[in-house]
């Protein structure tokens, strides 16, 4: 039951407001059904001998279980996992039925994050094609480190993205800002994180002993979430190539 102060609500909403009863609904975090006995609405009721079975009826409790789990998976995908399973259907019918069963997957919202000077760094790889070098072509990488506070960059280009060149990468960086951070947080790339699961993380044991030298902490963003690291995108896009061999690694 709901209090005589919200069905008051409901009503002004709906009369003077002319909201709809999905938004009342939604903004009050009850059904729909509970907004129209409010109103004295009655649902429109369809009639079953109306309802045409589908080839997808038998599949449908498949369909909203698969789709509660992962709410972004393609029809297609759903699609040959029915068939799979005898599905006779076709992927259109099925992308119809998807259409009304899919739940509705709510926008994430975040607030800018911020640093203190000193406290946080944000490291990544860049990947810059292929260069020639004499008569071979050698994949051009480089190693990106921006301080989150005032946005200060580091980049050096190397010719892979192994472990080795990671730590050579952080030492220098540090070297050139002159002194560590308390933190480095990174995009779950492999050099940093060797599993993961949920919120536990297992960091890389060579990065570990690097932090434990210079007294920072290692920290990997949540996967999805752009928003954790915002820096170092934004300037490895403005990072050139510049025809000066001195900066690249070896």
């Amino acid at each position: 039951m709901i209090s005589k102060d919200i069905e008051a609500e409901i009503k002004r909403l709906y009369h003077a407001e002319h909201q709809s009863r999905h938004s009342i609904a939604k903004y009050f975090g009850i059904h729909q059904g509970t907004v129209n006995r409010v109103l004295g609405l009655k649902a429109k009721l369809i009639r079953a001998e109306l309802i045409r079975s589908t080839l997808v009826d038998p599949f449908v409790p498949f369909v909203i279980e698969t789709l509660t789990r992962h709410p972004r998976m393609r029809s297609t995908r759903l699609y040959l996992m029915l068939v799979d399973r005898g599905y006779k259907g076709s992927v259109q019918q099925l992308r119809r039925r998807v259409a009304h069963l899919r739940p509705q997957v709510q926008p994430r919202t975040h607030l800018p994050l911020s640093a203190f000077a000193g406290d946080e760094a944000q490291a990544d790889w860049a990947h810059f094609g292929v260069i020639k070098v004499g008569k071979a072509e050698r994949m051009l990488s480089c190693f990106v480190m921006v301080l989150s506070y005032s946005r200060y960059l580091f980049a050096r280009f190397t010719f892979d993205q192994t472990l080795e060149s990671f730590l050579r990468c952080h030492v220098l960086a540090f070297r050139h800002f002159g002194g560590a951070v308390r933190q480095v947080r990174y995009d779950n790339l492999k050099s940093a994180v060797i599993d993961r699961h949920g919120d536990a993380v297992r960091y890389n044991d060579a990065l570990l002993e690097l932090a434990g030298h210079y007294h920072f902490r290692p920290s990997a963003c949540n996967p999805y979430s752009g928003n954790e690291k915002e820096h170092v995108p934004q300037y490895t896009s403005s990072v050139t190539l510049v025809a000066n061999p001195k900066i690249f690694g070896p």
